[in-house]
């Protein structure tokens, strides 16, 4: 049987968000489709990139040849093993080129969720990455910010996705609960957690959760660092 690659798994992985099978807010939602959308938009000539999948698959093989530098995974000597949500980042910053140049078409990578979701693990692996197959196109060129995104930052990603603010250069997901949601909700960790029951432990959150409902201090950390809300729609 044929492994799966890692772009049908990213593939896979924005339509099931974009269609609601996979719990996901609406930052998360939008950043699929905008994926799904630009897929679509190859047939156009007048459009200014390319899809390379070739280039896609070998950042993400790579990547995943570095072990864990951290934790118990460390300890056993382990290699990254990259999540569906992980890959689609990974396939959409090496994948999309442009056409004029044949540079990466993503000069900022901004992803943020909550605590424990393995992003700075990621962000450095994916610097070794560029330092050691790229340097030829100016690694230093890309601006990553995994993890603890300010005020700014969030609210440039949010203008992006929403359209207000186009930017072809940055892509950006945030991972964090929507409006309305209950904050006490199971939903709201699987939300704000993409790597729920994978590096971080489900029955950590559920402890944190528990801590949160006596309020005041508890619950303000809670919602910050586990739930990602930071100020998003003026929380």
């Amino acid at each position: 049987m044929a492994a799966i690659c890692n772009v049908e798994i990213a593939n896979r992985y924005a339509k099931d968000v974009a269609a609601g099978q996979i719990i996901a807010c609406k930052y998360v939602v939008l950043a699929c489709q905008r994926y799904l959308s630009d897929i679509d938009s190859l047939e156009d000539s007048e459009f200014d990139y390319w899809f390379d999948s070739f280039s896609a698959e070998q950042a993400c093989n790579s990547i995943q040849q570095y072990p864990h530098t951290k934790g118990k995974w460390a300890r056993q000597g382990l290699k990254l093993k990259l999540e569906p949500w992980q890959l689609f980042q990974l396939v959409s910053m090496f994948g999309w080129k442009r056409r004029s140049d044949n540079a990466f078409r993503f000069k900022i990578w901004s992803v943020d969720a909550g605590r424990k979701n393995g992003l700075t693990e990621l962000a450095t692996a994916v610097l070794n990455y560029l330092q050691c197959n790229h340097a030829d196109l100016n690694y230093k060129q890309f601006d990553i910010n995994a993890g603890n995104l300010d005020q700014a930052g969030r609210q440039r990603v949010i203008g992006m996705l929403d359209g207000t603010t186009p930017d072809d250069e940055l892509f950006g997901i945030i991972y964090t609960i929507d409006e309305g949601d209950d904050w006490t909700s199971i939903e709201a960790l699987r939300k704000s957690n993409p790597n729920f029951g994978v590096s971080v432990n489900s029955e950590y959150l559920f402890s944190q959760r528990a801590a949160a409902f006596k309020g005041g201090a508890f619950e303000d950390c809670y919602k910050s660092r586990h739930l990602n809300m930071q100020n998003i729609d003026g929380w």
